[in-house]
């Protein structure tokens, strides 16, 4: 069972009566203490406020120790939501000088409009779906209480039906055109090689014998970065000051680490064309395993690409699965195949939840992990600004052979981005099959039209 201890004086910066929440193990519980820290320092709340929080979030936690509802079996996704929730409510408690023991009708509507009232970074208000998400894993706890344990409560409150409506309406956006889908991907193939390219040349000066002593030498000094961090790039942070000034002279911080091993920018067209030629759920792709390659039953070039979605199927999930012709030089697979290279020094220093994902990135000054999603979303930025550049300088330099800058400017908002890329492949299999047939050919060239027979790349 959760308790709640108050520190003592004299254990700065600790500020006496500070709440701590302990489990029953007396071990701290890190994301309460986490968080009542930047209420207190960052946020700059008063001590008062702090303790209130303190004392919402132990009623919370003897709450749903009482109820059961660990949420243990749940993904890290449920229950960072189900704690994000919990914060939420925490603070709307304390603004309004509540306390957990009047949960009434009337407290919940009151919640409902706070959720309607803040504002999102851009100042307009909160989209439905993270209001909803703020206010429904407050209200299933509400109802256990209510069910199980009515004495905790003055009466039993009730909910609206849909206090959020609008929260399944049809997004804004539409179906990207067959040419501008060929454009992306010619986009992606560009970078791709660009970056295998520089992963190859790492990998060719570390596995052959040293050439040169010179101290100051990219050879010599990516072999010294190599050992320092084990297989991935150290920190800028974690260089010692002889190599942190060298840097400069090949290139930078990031030159030597693409030489290493993948990073955000190397990983962002990796992932467009992948979502391209699977149609699949942006989601599900990014936390795609490293084992999703699977041989064809009845067909000998063709393999399977396995993943999982989360809300594919209610009781029994569903895999979500396409075959592609390896003998296409771009098919995805074979992306998939050089990914797998270029994250397998990653992979082999992540933590035991993560090294199974397909898509990790090293994080400065902490650990490797899975990219994160708001990573992702600007790997992508920049890709679109480079993509665009480089199509514009073709452009002028070729103007009877105009190229097609299809893709989404830079300055598009983030959610409309993301939009765009989950709706690659609207329509799902008929965009699929397009951008299957739109892999490179022998010449490394794009062609449309039904798979055609050829000769292996």
């Amino acid at each position: 069972m959760a308790m709640i201890v108050r520190a003592a004086p004299g254990y700065l910066p600790i500020l006496t009566n500070f709440p701590l929440l302990f489990s029953n193990q007396m071990q701290i519980i890190e994301p309460a203490f986490a968080y009542l820290i930047e209420q207190a320092e960052l946020r700059a709340h008063s001590p008062e406020t702090v303790r209130t929080y303190g004392e919402h979030l132990y009623d919370w936690f003897d709450a749903l120790e009482q109820s059961d509802r660990h949420h243990a079996a749940s993904s890290p996704a449920t229950r960072h939501q189900c704690w994000n929730a919990l914060k939420f409510f925490a603070r709307f408690l304390a603004d309004g000088g509540s306390a957990p023991a009047d949960l009434t009708t009337e407290l919940f509507g009151r919640y409902i409009l706070w959720l309607d009232g803040l504002p999102s970074r851009t100042g307009k208000p909160r989209a439905p779906g993270l209001r909803h998400n703020r206010y429904q894993p407050v209200k299933l706890l509400t109802e256990w209480i209510a069910r199980r344990r009515p004495d905790l409560l003055p009466v039993r409150p009730s909910f609206p039906f849909n206090p959020f409506p609008g929260r399944h309406a049809p997004k804004e956006g539409h179906r990207l055109s067959g040419s501008q889908l060929k454009a992306i991907l010619r986009s992606c193939y560009e970078e791709i090689e660009d970056a295998w390219a520089l992963f190859e040349e790492g990998q060719r000066l570390l596995s052959a014998q040293a050439k040169s002593d010179d101290p100051d030498g990219f050879e010599t000094m990516l072999r010294e970065l190599h050992r320092l961090g084990h297989g991935v790039m150290p920190s800028r942070r974690a260089l010692p000051d002889r190599l942190g000034r060298r840097l400069h002279l090949h290139g930078g911080h990031d030159r030597f680490e693409r030489h290493l091993h993948a990073t955000p920018d190397c990983l962002a067209p990796f992932f467009i064309a992948i979502a391209i030629q699977t149609a699949g759920n942006v989601e599900a792709l990014r936390l795609i395993d490293r084992d999703c390659i699977e041989p064809h039953p009845l067909i000998e070039h063709r393999t399977m690409i396995d993943w999982q979605k989360g809300r594919a199927g209610h009781l029994v999930k569903r895999a979500q699965r396409r075959s592609f012709d390896r003998r296409r030089r771009y098919a995805a697979p074979n992306l998939i195949d050089k990914l797998l290279k270029m994250t397998a020094p990653l992979a082999a220093r992540a933590p035991a939840s993560e090294k199974d994902r397909l898509f990790l990135m090293h994080r400065p000054s902490r650990n490797i992990s899975v990219i994160q999603r708001t990573t992702l979303e600007g790997a992508i930025a920049r890709f679109i600004e480079r993509a665009n550049r480089r199509i514009n300088a073709w452009n002028a330099n070729h103007p009877d052979q105009l190229r097609i800058a299809a893709l989404p400017h830079q300055d598009v908002p983030r959610q409309r981005r993301h939009r765009a890329l989950s709706g690659i492949g609207r329509g799902r299999a008929g965009g699929a099959d397009r951008a299957q047939s739109w892999q490179s050919g022998t010449d490394g060239s794009l062609y449309q039209g039904r798979l055609k027979p050829r000769a292996p790349v």
